[in-house]
């Protein structure tokens, strides 16, 4: 009698980041607080997934959490982040210790600006992560 061992390739826990290879789009001026989303894009297909709802506020010369605003993000104030994307790695982690998206709620970060999506933006390609019904 033979036994074979198969084994069932694991899909594991999905994989998100805020790596931007592209940092051509130009800054969309922002005069006043703004409601947007943010994402993260899935390593294993490319595609932005929206993980918190925020808003974004005009930053000139502005600090977040004691850092200097880079050029290539956007000051966004966290309202609600998805709870099943908590453990999501900031893209700036705050000197007071942040460092997942989940400790964030009513707190300013810096986000990559290819990753805030405004809302009167076409999001076909976007998949907008809801739970339940």
């Amino acid at each position: 009698m033979y036994l074979y061992n198969f084994c069932m390739p694991k899909l594991g826990v999905p994989k998100y980041h805020t790596n931007v290879t592209n940092s051509s789009l130009p800054f969309r001026e922002i005069k006043e607080m703004l409601a947007v989303r943010l994402a993260v894009i899935d390593e294993y297909n490319g595609n932005l997934v929206v993980v918190a709802n925020v808003h974004v506020e005009p930053w000139p010369n502005d600090l977040v959490h004691h850092t200097k605003m880079m050029e290539t993000h956007y000051k966004v104030g966290i309202d609600k982040p998805y709870s099943e994307f908590g453990e999501i790695d900031l893209p700036v982690p705050t000197l007071d210790g942040l460092t997942k998206l989940g400790e964030t709620e009513g707190s300013y970060l810096q986000w990559p600006k290819e990753l805030v999506l405004f809302d009167n933006e076409v999001m076909s390609f976007i998949i907008i992560h809801k739970t339940g019904p």
